[in-house]
């Protein structure tokens, strides 16, 4: 496959998707999910309710976790659920309890 294809295409998704992010984000109201609020330690910057307004849809839900533990680390023991693998150790044990004999 032609490289400058691929290119052209990751692109024009990530566009698209960025835009239509955008565009819902500014028609239908977020749902107020307060259940975690990290800390914000910052002052607001000059363009930062431009950009909140924009992207403000891509650091919701999961995403607020991820985003937390890659400024702060796994500080909270709620953060543990968004470990790397942390689905994976059990499944051994799970499918070898449950395995048909």
């Amino acid at each position: 496959m032609d490289v400058r294809a691929v290119l052209e295409f990751a692109t024009l998704t990530r566009g698209l998707s960025l835009f239509l992010q955008a565009v819902l984000n500014a028609a239908i109201p977020d749902h107020e999910a307060d259940a975690f609020v990290p800390p914000r330690t910052e002052e607001p910057l000059y363009l930062d309710s431009t950009v909140e307004w924009l992207f403000g849809g891509l650091s919701h839900w999961d995403a607020e976790h991820f985003l937390f533990i890659a400024e702060r680390g796994y500080l909270y023991e709620h953060n543990f659920a968004f470990f790397p693998l942390f689905r994976c150790p059990p499944r051994p044990g799970r499918d070898a309890a449950l395995a048909p004999e």
